[in-house]
């Protein structure tokens, strides 16, 4: 009867150390972005973790969205909104940021900065080539209560059906209650366009829209996993692999495996 209560108490205990390692582990949170009738355009995973994370300390949090796009074509918009409805919103702000190592960084001083006011900074930390930077806020009327941050790709450059790529947007304020938007007002929504469709930022009017379902909490245990194991990490301006390079690829792996197999056996 010893033993099996030893191993009883071995087993919970094994239980709650796997449980509080899966709990601070994993701190992607997961949202698909559909389009007209319903089809998946984009699968978005985000987590917030202090800014150091990506090499950017001291800008506070560092607002981490990676974009797959799971539609069939490619996407050259992506953004991140909220605030309560109102009217057409000017651009407030627009820049290329400057290349980092890796990747593109803006940084844009303390929060109440002239450039936009509840962020230090944004960029796309993975890109080859950088996505130009939109912002449209209601500044103009006192503080600010609503925004629409807006990312574009290079004309040439957007991204494939089948890959993935990061931007990032920087604050020491909180997300939004109910969302994972930096706080002015929430929830917050996400919005993404493809190529061949219009979109209107000023109007938080997109192709495909997602307003947030759930809270996006700040993890002070980043998550360094990949959030979509077998989908290649593609920046914009990368070109897609030639058919023949593809097969190359496959072939090769193939032979590395028969050769574990081989000497296995």
């Amino acid at each position: 009867m010893r033993s099996v209560g030893k191993s009883s108490v071995i087993a919970v205990i094994a239980t709650l150390i796997l449980t509080a390692v899966q709990s601070t582990a994993h701190a992607w949170n997961f949202f698909i972005v559909t389009g007209p009738g319903g089809v998946p355009i984009a699968q978005v995973a985000q987590q917030i973790v202090p800014s150091g994370f990506n090499g950017a300390p001291g800008l506070g949090l560092d607002y981490i969205y990676r974009v797959k796009n799971i539609g069939p074509l490619a996407i050259d918009g992506f953004s991140i909104f909220t605030g309560p409805a109102g009217p057409v919103l000017p651009l407030t702000y627009t820049g290329i940021p400057p290349a980092t190592n890796p990747g593109f960084l803006q940084p844009f001083g303390p929060i109440g900065n002239a450039s936009v006011p509840f962020l230090t900074g944004e960029g796309n930390t993975f890109s080859p080539v950088p996505w130009r930077f939109d912002e449209y806020d209601n500044r103009a009327a006192g503080p600010v209560t609503r925004y629409v941050t807006h990312w574009v790709s290079p004309i040439a450059a957007p991204l494939p059906p089948g890959f993935w790529t990061e931007f990032d947007l920087f604050s020491t304020n909180p997300p939004v209650l109910g969302g994972g938007a930096v706080d002015i007002d929430g929830p917050g929504a996400i919005g993404v366009d493809i190529e061949g469709q219009a979109a209107d930022p000023g109007n938080s009017s997109f192709f495909a829209m997602l307003t947030y379902n759930q809270q996006v909490p700040v993890s002070n245990s980043p998550d360094s996993s990949d959030p979509f194991p077998g989908t290649p990490q593609l920046g914009p301006g990368n070109p897609l692999p030639e058919p023949s390079s593809m097969a190359l690829v496959v072939i090769g792996g193939a032979i590395a495996g028969l050769a574990r197999f081989r000497r296995r056996t």
